[in-house]
């Protein structure tokens, strides 16, 4: 069994054996065997090709089964995607959209797409890696806090729906920079491991998008993905930390 991971978010655990490719970051290609597939929010459209079907997710969990004679089962587990039934030539001739707790198979030789009775463990489960825990000290949110962030937001509960800003009063952002005005730093457990200038990099609160690479949905999705991992205990300030405050706050 191997799972793989994309830079969009999207899971694909296979069973084997198998044949498959990958052709971009929103389609694969599967000749023979077992995949299931994990689409999320913001990745929709994701292609599960196959030589005689294809799935397009329209926001789903899903799984696909292709023996070596072209003929497979699709079934959807959450949301909906929709089936199509190819030609020789891979030409769509029928296309059906399935919803949760449904399956059908896919015949090309008489281009049948028929309703089947399917139970989940006829797929397998995704695997992901485990969440790793933060280990910090309980003085580490003091240490933030005395460092007067714009905002502050530790994701331990929710509020009214929401995640709490634990720092007092309205986040107003205006500019963001980094040391010298143009000049941006990564750091890397605390370390500096890169500088570059950037330029005027106007900031506007209402535009900061956290754990994808832009918002806009018009974009592509190569352009707007979304982070592959985890986010804790983010604070957003008004000035640029120092070396010595990155260190502290990366080994508490």
């Amino acid at each position: 069994m191997m799972t793989f991971q994309t830079l969009n978010g999207m899971c694909v655990t296979l069973d084997a054996p198998f044949e498959v490719s990958l052709m971009s970051h929103d389609r694969v290609l599967l000749n023979k065997g077992r995949a299931r597939v994990r689409v999320p929010e913001g990745a929709e459209g994701f292609r599960l090709e196959s030589p005689a079907f294809e799935e397009v997710d329209l926001g789903t969990e899903f799984a696909a089964l292709v023996h070596a004679d072209g003929t497979g089962t699709c079934r959807i587990f959450e949301g909906k995607a929709d089936v199509s039934l190819l030609d020789s030539i891979g030409e769509v001739k029928r296309t059906q959209q399935l919803v949760a707790s449904e399956s059908v198979r896919t015949t090309p030789s008489s281009q049948a797409m028929d309703a089947i009775m399917e139970t989940d463990d006829s797929y397998p489960e995704i695997k992901q890696p485990p969440r790793p825990k933060l280990d910090i000290p309980s003085s580490y949110a003091v240490d933030v806090m005395a460092m007067a962030p714009a905002g502050y937001w530790r994701f331990e509960a929710l509020q009214d729906g929401k995640v709490p800003n634990e720092a007092p009063g309205e986040i107003s952002l205006k500019a963001a920079a980094t040391g010298s005005r143009d000049m941006v730093t990564l750091y890397l457990d605390g370390e500096v491991v890169a500088r570059e200038h950037a330029g005027a990099m106007p900031l506007e609160s209402r535009q900061i998008f956290v754990g994808r690479l832009n918002g806009n949905r018009e974009q592509s999705r190569m352009e707007s993905r979304g982070l592959v991992g985890h986010i804790d205990e983010l604070a957003i300030f008004q000035r640029a930390l120092t070396d010595h405050e990155i260190r502290r706050l990366a080994n508490p």
